[in-house]
């Protein structure tokens, strides 16, 4: 999504602060794959794909309602840990 909407540069600033370990990156199991299935078809009507349903599992895993994406269309719809809805930063920002 960063490409799409932002730019090759902006992408490859992205993956360079990943590499240096300004992010964690999650481990995603068998499991994990099997609950997010399980979110894709929950929602099978809005298209989602493993990257959307591997952001709500990892928030669940994680107990946030907080999430940094750009793709309102999806998370306004999708509930994050006890049904509870998603809050979309930069979004929802104060």
């Amino acid at each position: 999504m960063i490409l799409t909407r932002l730019g090759q540069g902006h992408e490859l600033t992205l993956l360079g602060e990943v590499t240096r370990g300004t992010y964690r990156l999650e481990s995603f199991s068998q499991q994990d794959l099997v609950e997010a299935m399980g979110v894709i078809e929950r929602y099978a009507d809005f298209g989602l794909g493993l990257a959307d349903a591997s952001n709500v599992v990892l928030a669940n895993r994680h107990g946030t309602l907080d999430l940094l994406t750009l793709d309102e269309r999806h998370f306004r719809v999708l509930q994050g840990p006890r049904g509870v809805p998603f809050r979309l930063l930069p979004a929802d920002a104060d």
